[in-house]
C-alpha cells in the first residue's frame, strides 16, 4: 500500500462511526468506442470524499505531500472550479 493510500485509510479509521463518510470511486476506466478502438478516460471527482454529521457537509481532497506546506497546482482546476461552486450553493 502506498503512502497516499495509507493516509486515506487512516483518515477513514479516525472517524467516530456517528459520522458518514463517502469515498468517491476514482480512477481510470475505458470500454471500446467506434472501431474496436478502446478510450480512457479519468474520473473528475470534486474530491476524494465527503463527510457529512447531520449539521455540516464536509468536501475532503485528501492529499500527501513532501514539505511544510501543499501548492496549489497539486489540486486540479476541476476540482477548484467544483469546490468553489459547492461553497457559492451555500450563502
Amino acid at each position: 500500500m502506498n503512502n497516499g493510500k495509507r493516509f486515506e485509510l487512516e483518515i477513514k479509521n479516525s472517524i467516530p462511526s456517528s459520522v458518514y463518510y463517502y469515498r468517491f470511486r476514482d480512477g481510470t476506466a475505458n470500454f471500446s468506442g467506434d472501431k474496436n478502438q478502446n478510450v480512457r478516460f479519468q474520473a473528475t471527482n470534486m474530491c476524494d470524499c465527503l463527510l457529512y454529521d447531520s449539521k455540516h457537509l464536509y468536501f475532503l481532497e485528501l492529499k500527501t505531500h513532501k514539505g511544510k506546506s501543499l501548492p496549489l497546482s497539486a489540486i486540479r482546476e476541476n476540482q477548484i472550479e467544483q469546490l468553489d461552486k459547492a461553497i457559492i450553493l451555500r450563502e
